[in-house]
């Protein structure tokens, strides 16, 4: 995983194994580099771990809903999961070999959020996008060279860029030999 953030200037790299538990709904990083470290991901919150003791603990919101790993998974509709939390189809268009779906936020989220838009082409998810109140993206996620492994296409390169009020982050996960069990 390859970060950087421009409020702070800062650019990350991670390097370890990640583990997805879909019976748990569980998400684990077992880092190796820069340090040695263990990150779970459960329900809303982040658990970090150094040394078999936890050096911190935030809450993150329900992460696992829209996990990349259950996604995975549980291929249904190239829809990143917004059915399953209560997002509607707005319209859908084509464009070219593309299928452009528009989807309005459950009622909850209507508040912060205009919309989302995904866009399908070979009936693989390439890429997500979500707006905010104003019309800005606030995050979108690009999903590249998949692979089928046991049946299941797996994005093994996913870029993502979260933009707050003040910051904007630019993350890329890559993944190489990729299990499902």
């Amino acid at each position: 995983m390859k970060e950087k953030n421009t409020f702070d200037s800062t650019t990350t790299l991670v390097l370890g194994k990640v583990t997805y538990d879909k019976n748990e709904d569980k998400i684990i990083f077992d880092l190796n580099f820069p340090e040695i470290q263990k990150w779970v991901f459960q329900d809303t919150t982040l658990y970090k771990y150094g040394n078999d003791s936890i050096l911190k603990e935030v809450v993150v919101g329900k992460f696992g809903e829209l996990s990349i790993f259950k996604e995975i998974l549980e291929v249904k509709d190239n829809d990143f999961g917004l059915k399953k939390v209560g997002f509607v189809i707005d319209k859908v268009e084509q464009a070219g070999k593309e299928t452009i779906v528009y989807w309005k936020p459950p009622t909850q989220m209507a508040t912060f959020l205009k919309s989302a838009t995904t866009v399908v082409e070979d009936n693989l998810l390439r890429s997500i996008f979500f707006t905010d109140v104003d019309d800005k993206v606030i995050n979108s996620s690009y999903f590249d060279e998949y692979k089928i492994i046991k049946g299941l296409p797996v994005p093994c390169k996913i870029q993502s860029r979260w933009k707050g009020q003040k910051q904007e982050i630019f993350k890329i996960l890559t993944f190489d030999q990729v299990e499902i069990k």
